[in-house]
């Protein structure tokens, strides 16, 4: 998976471990987000996981489908065919609408301080793009974020565009995620309101 962006490790690993006598895999990749990633998937379906670092920027991550008492752990079959309920917010920048820049942050500000005093907060909030920016250390609006994520709503901030921006050290609230992670939320909602 060298040189293959977000998600397609995820992906490639997950059709990989699915294939009939697989007993694990072994990824090659070449940015520590993928390895994030491949951990997440693998804890997810309950699989051992370790990685190491091979050179300055390649990792090898070995996924194992055994539980981590030793059980084997059958490879789970997903299917999107029901909805999770609430309301999902595919955020995709850190203003809203394309007028001047600082008018634009002013009503993301607004907008996220509203939702934040509703009585009923979002199930999910997907940041992706320059939108992972609200979710980083020195963002005037981490108080929101966390306001909504202490009321129960699930912050999931796009792990390449994390690393795009330098921030993936950064992340003040929320958990990272990948694109696919993002797409099935997305597949999933009952709901979904882009801004």
């Amino acid at each position: 998976m060298i040189g293959q962006p977000c998600p397609i490790p995820v992906v490639e690993a997950k059709k990989a471990l699915s294939q009939s006598g697989v007993q694990g895999v072994i990824a090659l990749v070449d940015n520590f987000i993928a390895i994030q990633n491949l951990e997440k998937m693998a804890n997810g379906l309950g699989y051992n996981f370790s990685w190491e670092q091979k050179g300055e920027t390649e990792y090898s991550a070995a996924i194992l489908i055994e539980g981590p008492n030793g059980e084997h752990a059958a490879v789970p079959q997903q299917k999107l065919t029901q909805h999770t309920g609430g309301v999902t917010f595919l955020i995709t920048a850190n203003q809203i609408g394309k007028g001047d820049e600082e008018a634009s942050k002013k009503l993301m500000k607004n907008f996220l301080y509203s939702l934040a005093q509703l009585s009923s907060v979002p199930d999910t909030l997907l940041l992706v793009n320059s939108a992972v920016k609200l979710a980083a250390q020195g963002s005037d609006m981490l108080d929101d974020l966390k306001t909504l994520a202490t009321g129960g709503a699930t912050i999931i901030a796009c792990g390449q565009c994390l690393a795009y921006y330098d921030l993936t050290d950064k992340l003040a609230v929320g958990t990272i995620g990948n694109m696919l992670e993002i797409a099935e939320t997305v597949s999933l909602a009952s709901r979904t309101v882009t801004l």
